[in-house]
């Protein structure tokens, strides 16, 4: 299954699967206009088949360039799409909009969720209890999140999730289950070589315990995905990890409702390639992981994805 294989660069692809449409749906930053980079979308059902064809959900007109996309849904026939949209090298804000699960079209206008002056980006988005919204997202080192309503409303006050000042805080990921969400970000704040750290944050937007170390130091271990089990309280993380350069690969790792590591990291990819940038998403029966692939960089930068089951055990062939 090929997602996207227009002109010029599709990159940062996101994925997410609403329960109520039976369908997922994959968002990520398009070039192919040959300027600026614009958010497009595309259905995909249950079982791996394209639905219907590419909307262009936000970017037309605009010169500025929107990256980082990342989605979720609730369940409830809709998903919330976020990105970030880079004013200047020094001016990020964070955006979203929701999404149609029924057609994969744009509903309403576009929210804005950090227009602040300085670097807010990075977005991450879960559906959580009652039909909203948890989206996080790093403003200038620190890990914010905010609730978000079905009809896009912001509820309540921004939430600061991390605790450390030293070091360097990017890339937040974020899962809901068991009437709470678990954010987690790549954190150099206790060796200075990358470790991924958590916090937990109740449905009713009150945070829950302090920070929660998740993975060994390593050095560089970037750009975190999760997602939830379909069938049981914990979720799926994935990161990507470089090797001998140019070779990055997808690693993935289950983590208890606690946040604590399950069994050991697992690579996805294993190519002498850069696959970087990956997302995740949980269906019926198993998850969907997608990510930017460079193994034919000379033809351009590609979308690849795998089916993984339950467990986490990657099932059927590549998605390319």
């Amino acid at each position: 299954m090929t997602l996207s294989n227009a002109a010029n660069d599709q990159v940062y692809p996101a994925v997410a699967y609403d329960s109520q449409a039976n369908v997922f749906e994959v968002v990520w930053s398009d070039r192919r206009d040959g300027s600026s980079y614009d958010i497009y979308g595309q259905q995909v059902t249950a079982n791996g088949l394209i639905s219907g064809s590419h909307q262009l959900l936000a970017g037309s007109g605009d010169s500025a360039n929107l990256t980082w996309p990342r989605i979720a849904s609730h369940g409830s026939s809709q998903f919330l799409a976020t990105w970030q949209r880079e004013v200047s090298s020094s001016d990020h804000n964070v955006h979203a909009l929701r999404v149609s699960a029924a057609n994969g079209q744009a509903v309403g206008s576009v929210l804005n969720i950090d227009t602040a002056a300085g670097k807010e980006n990075t977005p991450a988005v879960t559906g959580t209890g009652g039909g909203e919204y948890l989206l996080l997202w790093r403003d200038d080192g620190v890990i914010e999140a905010q609730r978000i309503g079905s009809d896009g409303s912001l509820l309540g006050s921004v939430l600061t999730l991390s605790e450390a000042t030293g070091g360097i805080r990017k890339e937040p990921a974020v899962a809901h289950g068991s009437g709470q969400s678990l954010g987690v970000w790549s954190d150099t704040s206790q060796s200075g070589q990358y470790s991924l750290t958590g916090r937990r944050v109740a449905d009713n937007g009150s945070l829950t315990g302090a920070e929660i170390f998740i993975s060994p130091y390593y050095s560089r271990r970037e750009w975190t995905a999760l997602a939830p089990s379909p069938t049981s309280s914990e979720s799926l993380l994935a990161w990507q990890q470089a090797a001998a350069a140019p070779t990055t690969d997808i690693f993935i790792q289950r983590v208890d409702s606690q946040g604590q590591a399950l069994g050991n990291p697992l690579n996805v990819t294993n190519q002498a390639a850069a696959q970087e940038y990956p997302a995740l998403a949980a269906g019926s029966q198993g998850y969907l992981a997608v990510w930017r692939d460079a193994r034919n960089a000379a033809s351009g930068l590609d979308i690849y994805g795998q089916l993984l089951t339950a467990s986490a055990t990657p099932t059927g062939s590549l998605i390319a």
